[in-house]
C-alpha cells in the first residue's frame, strides 16, 4: 500500500514539475507577422500592404544575422543612415505556452470556460489571438479571463535586405509609423 501511495505521490510531483517546464519546440515555429500597434508599418512604407518596393533609410544602428538567432553568423553591423528594404516581420515561437479560459464576459466565438489555449499573441488595441486545438481564435482583453499555466515564448525579428545582404535583425532600424 505504501509503495503504491508513494509512487502516486512521486508521479503527481513529477507531472506538476514537467507541466511547469517550458516545452521548447523541436523546431521553432515562424509566423510571418508581428505583435502590437503599428507593427509592420514604417514611415512611408508598409510591407504587408504591398505598397513599398523601395529602400528606406535606417534611423538606428543594427546587426544583421544570417538566421533568426543571435548566435547565427553576423552578416554585418550597420550604422543609422544606410538604406535597406524591409521584407516583413517574423515571430519566432520557441514555446507555445499554455493558458486556460477561466471566465468569459462576452462569449467570443469559439471560446468557452475551461478551454485550453496556446500561442497567445497581442494584436494591438487590446485584441489578442490564441490557438485552440490548432485553430486561431480572436478576442478582446475584456472578453476572457485567462489563467497562465506557462507563458508563450516568442522573439520578434525583421527580415530585410541591406547592402545586398538578406538577413534578420531583432530591432527594427526603421522609423515606425507610431514613432
Amino acid at each position: 500500500m505504501r509503495l503504491v501511495l508513494g509512487a502516486a505521490v512521486i508521479a503527481a510531483i513529477t507531472s506538476a514539475v514537467e507541466a511547469a517546464q517550458p516545452r521548447t519546440l523541436a523546431e521553432p515555429e515562424v509566423l510571418n507577422e508581428c505583435q502590437g500597434e503599428g507593427c509592420d508599418c514604417y514611415e512611408g512604407y508598409r510591407t504587408s500592404g504591398g505598397t513599398g518596393d523601395f529602400d528606406i533609410v535606417t534611423i538606428r544602428q543594427f546587426t544583421l544575422f544570417e538566421r533568426m538567432s543571435p548566435n547565427s553568423r553576423v552578416l554585418g553591423r550597420f550604422k543609422s543612415g544606410v538604406k535597406g528594404k524591409p521584407l516583413g516581420p517574423r515571430l519566432l515561437i520557441e514555446d507555445r505556452g499554455e493558458y486556460l479560459v477561466e471566465t468569459l464576459q462576452r462569449k467570443p466565438e469559439g471560446l468557452a470556460p475551461g478551454d485550453q489555449l496556446d500561442t497567445l499573441l497581442y494584436q494591438g488595441e487590446g485584441a489578442f489571438k490564441a490557438r485552440k486545438g490548432g485553430v486561431w481564435v480572436h478576442f478582446d482583453h475584456t472578453d476572457a479571463k485567462l489563467k497562465t499555466v506557462r507563458e508563450t515564448k516568442v522573439s520578434e525579428w525583421l527580415e530585410l535586405v541591406v547592402a545586398g545582404k538578406r538577413g534578420f535583425t531583432r530591432d527594427s532600424p526603421f522609423e515606425g509609423c507610431l514613432e
